[in-house]
Protein backbone atom coordinates (compact mmCIF):
# COMPACT_ATOMS: atom_id res chain seq x y z
CA UNK A 1 0.00 0.00 0.00
CA UNK A 2 1.32 3.40 -1.11
CA UNK A 3 -0.39 6.80 0.64
CA UNK A 4 -1.96 8.84 -2.24
CA UNK A 5 0.52 11.65 -1.70
CA UNK A 6 3.32 9.21 -2.25
CA UNK A 7 1.94 8.02 -5.66
CA UNK A 8 3.45 10.65 -8.04
CA UNK A 9 6.62 10.54 -6.16
CA UNK A 10 7.09 6.89 -6.90
CA UNK A 11 5.45 6.74 -10.42
CA UNK A 12 6.85 9.97 -12.07
CA UNK A 13 10.41 9.32 -12.84
CA UNK A 14 9.57 5.69 -13.88
CA UNK A 15 10.73 5.05 -17.66
CA UNK A 16 6.99 4.61 -19.53
CA UNK A 17 7.80 0.97 -20.38
CA UNK A 18 8.11 -0.05 -16.86
CA UNK A 19 4.06 0.93 -16.48
CA UNK A 20 2.03 -2.49 -16.60
CA UNK A 21 0.87 -3.39 -20.69
CA UNK A 22 3.46 -0.97 -21.79
CA UNK A 23 6.43 -2.21 -22.11
CA UNK A 24 6.26 -3.60 -25.83
CA UNK A 25 5.26 -1.38 -29.28
CA UNK A 26 3.00 0.49 -27.32
CA UNK A 27 5.69 1.46 -24.78
CA UNK A 28 8.41 2.36 -27.56
CA UNK A 29 5.78 4.40 -29.62
CA UNK A 30 4.80 6.19 -26.38
CA UNK A 31 8.60 6.87 -25.27
CA UNK A 32 9.82 7.39 -29.49
CA UNK A 33 6.96 9.75 -29.85
CA UNK A 34 6.35 10.62 -34.04
CA UNK A 35 9.55 12.95 -35.02
CA UNK A 36 8.07 12.29 -38.17
CA UNK A 37 5.33 14.79 -37.34
CA UNK A 38 7.15 17.03 -35.14
CA UNK A 39 5.65 14.93 -31.49
CA UNK A 40 8.20 14.06 -28.90
CA UNK A 41 7.19 11.55 -26.47
CA UNK A 42 7.25 10.60 -22.88
CA UNK A 43 10.19 9.63 -21.23
CA UNK A 44 8.55 8.98 -18.12
CA UNK A 45 5.23 8.07 -16.73
CA UNK A 46 5.65 11.72 -14.89
CA UNK A 47 5.98 13.67 -18.31
CA UNK A 48 3.14 11.31 -19.93
CA UNK A 49 0.85 11.94 -16.97
CA UNK A 50 1.58 16.23 -17.29
CA UNK A 51 1.06 15.74 -21.15
CA UNK A 52 -2.41 15.17 -20.18
CA UNK A 53 -4.81 12.14 -22.75
CA UNK A 54 -5.05 14.94 -25.84
CA UNK A 55 -1.13 14.78 -26.12
CA UNK A 56 -0.91 11.22 -25.85
CA UNK A 57 -3.62 10.57 -28.23
CA UNK A 58 -1.47 12.53 -30.64
CA UNK A 59 1.29 10.59 -30.63
CA UNK A 60 -0.86 7.00 -30.91
CA UNK A 61 -3.13 8.45 -33.73
CA UNK A 62 -2.37 6.75 -37.14
CA UNK A 63 -0.70 4.15 -35.45
CA UNK A 64 -2.57 2.31 -32.51
CA UNK A 65 -6.04 1.47 -32.84
CA UNK A 66 -8.59 3.85 -30.55
CA UNK A 67 -5.72 6.29 -29.61
CA UNK A 68 -7.86 8.46 -27.12
CA UNK A 69 -9.33 5.59 -24.81
CA UNK A 70 -5.75 4.39 -24.74
CA UNK A 71 -4.06 7.54 -23.91
CA UNK A 72 -6.26 7.71 -21.10
CA UNK A 73 -5.80 4.26 -20.05
CA UNK A 74 -1.84 5.51 -20.34
CA UNK A 75 -2.25 8.92 -18.25
CA UNK A 76 -4.55 6.74 -16.01
CA UNK A 77 -1.71 4.35 -15.53
CA UNK A 78 0.88 6.56 -15.11
CA UNK A 79 -1.01 8.50 -12.41
CA UNK A 80 -1.12 5.48 -10.55
CA UNK A 81 -4.82 4.70 -11.25
CA UNK A 82 -5.00 1.02 -12.41
CA UNK A 83 -8.28 -0.24 -13.15
CA UNK A 84 -7.16 -4.20 -13.49
CA UNK A 85 -8.26 -6.46 -10.76
CA UNK A 86 -5.58 -7.66 -8.40
CA UNK A 87 -4.04 -11.03 -9.44
CA UNK A 88 -2.10 -13.53 -7.62
CA UNK A 89 1.00 -14.29 -9.73
CA UNK A 90 1.54 -18.05 -9.72
CA UNK A 91 5.13 -19.57 -8.61
CA UNK A 92 7.52 -19.94 -11.27
CA UNK A 93 8.70 -23.44 -12.82
CA UNK A 94 12.50 -23.10 -12.03
CA UNK A 95 13.20 -23.20 -9.03
CA UNK A 96 17.24 -22.48 -8.07
CA UNK A 97 19.47 -20.83 -5.81
CA UNK A 98 22.75 -19.07 -5.62
CA UNK A 99 24.84 -17.76 -3.34
CA UNK A 100 28.16 -15.18 -3.59
CA UNK A 101 31.30 -17.03 -2.44
CA UNK A 102 32.98 -14.33 -1.50
CA UNK A 103 33.97 -12.82 1.63
CA UNK A 104 36.69 -12.16 3.74
CA UNK A 105 38.58 -14.80 6.43
CA UNK A 106 36.87 -14.96 9.92
CA UNK A 107 33.47 -13.40 8.65
CA UNK A 108 30.25 -15.11 8.85
CA UNK A 109 30.81 -15.80 5.19
CA UNK A 110 34.34 -16.14 4.64
CA UNK A 111 35.57 -17.36 1.00
CA UNK A 112 35.47 -21.22 0.31
CA UNK A 113 38.80 -22.63 1.16
CA UNK A 114 38.27 -25.60 2.60
CA UNK A 115 36.36 -28.77 2.56
CA UNK A 116 34.26 -27.79 5.65
CA UNK A 117 33.44 -24.53 4.39
CA UNK A 118 32.55 -26.19 1.27
CA UNK A 119 29.82 -28.53 2.75
CA UNK A 120 28.73 -25.52 5.04
CA UNK A 121 27.69 -24.04 1.91
CA UNK A 122 26.16 -26.71 -0.05
CA UNK A 123 24.02 -27.84 2.86
CA UNK A 124 22.48 -24.09 3.21
CA UNK A 125 21.87 -24.09 -1.02
CA UNK A 126 20.60 -27.25 -0.84
CA UNK A 127 18.24 -25.91 2.50
CA UNK A 128 17.63 -23.00 0.10
CA UNK A 129 16.52 -25.68 -2.76
CA UNK A 130 13.81 -27.59 -0.20
CA UNK A 131 12.55 -25.52 1.13
CA UNK A 132 11.27 -24.10 -2.35
CA UNK A 133 10.54 -27.44 -3.65
CA UNK A 134 8.44 -27.96 -0.92
CA UNK A 135 6.50 -24.83 -1.58
CA UNK A 136 5.67 -25.37 -4.79
CA UNK A 137 5.42 -29.04 -4.75
CA UNK A 138 3.29 -29.12 -1.30
CA UNK A 139 2.68 -32.86 -1.33
CA UNK A 140 2.56 -33.90 -5.16
CA UNK A 141 5.13 -35.29 -6.21
CA UNK A 142 7.55 -33.71 -8.54
CA UNK A 143 11.41 -34.44 -9.92
CA UNK A 144 13.76 -31.91 -9.38
CA UNK A 145 16.86 -31.79 -11.76
CA UNK A 146 19.98 -30.77 -9.83
CA UNK A 147 23.19 -29.44 -11.44
CA UNK A 148 26.29 -29.45 -9.59
CA UNK A 149 30.01 -28.78 -10.29
CA UNK A 150 33.02 -30.01 -8.61
CA UNK A 151 35.26 -27.92 -7.05
CA UNK A 152 38.47 -29.14 -5.85
CA UNK A 153 41.28 -28.30 -3.33
CA UNK A 154 44.70 -28.36 -3.37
Amino acid sequence: MLPPAAVHTLLDPLPVDRLRGFGGKLGELLVGGRPELGIDGFATAGALRSAGVAAVARVLAGQWSHPEEVAADACRMAAGRDEAAVQERPLSKQIGSCKNFGGNRGSARGPIDGQRALESWVAELAGDVGSRIAQVCGAAPCGPIAHSHRVGFA
